[in-house]
């Protein structure tokens, strides 16, 4: 897929099918850090709610 934007920039040498091609280039780099930095992540439980282990809805006031 990036190939494609390569080859239209690469016919058309505009600035703009340029920054196309970079901006798909930036997301996948982005997608395969992230991608590495959570494998094996999936099996973690990461509390990001205020449930108890008991599925009551804890709070605390300050």
């Amino acid at each position: 897929m990036e190939e494609s934007y390569w080859n239209k920039f690469m016919a058309s040498g505009t600035v703009e099918d340029y920054l196309t091609y970079k901006g798909m280039e930036m997301c996948r780099q982005t997608i395969n850090k992230y991608s590495r930095e959570t494998a094996g992540m999936e099996n973690e439980s990461v509390k990001s709610d205020n449930r108890n282990g008991d599925d009551s809805v804890g709070s605390s006031y300050r």
